[in-house]
């Protein structure tokens, strides 16, 4: 459950950004954030997440991140992700 409220509240926060008319940049480093948080959540929710995972990574691709600089390669402790093994 704590993965769940913290993926909420980064959500609420970034539409507050959004309203404020915050840099991109910052917005940017808030969504990253927030799939870090997500990926945290899909591991606890197991195997039968790992569709949620793969839709996680392409969400980081298509930000721009890559596997060295990926919330969800390790560099925020968060797990390496599986995604790129299933494809």
């Amino acid at each position: 459950m704590r993965e769940a409220r913290a993926v909420i509240a980064r959500l609420d926060r970034i539409e507050a950004m959004e309203l404020a008319r915050e840099p991109v940049p910052k917005i940017l480093n808030e969504l990253e954030l927030l799939l870090s948080e997500a990926w945290r959540w899909s591991e606890r929710e197991g195997p039968e997440a790992i569709a949620a995972r793969v839709a996680l990574e392409r969400c980081l691709l298509a930000l721009g991140g890559g596997s060295n600089s990926s919330p969800l390669s390790g560099d925020r402790a968060a797990p390496r992700s599986p995604a790129r093994s299933i494809r």
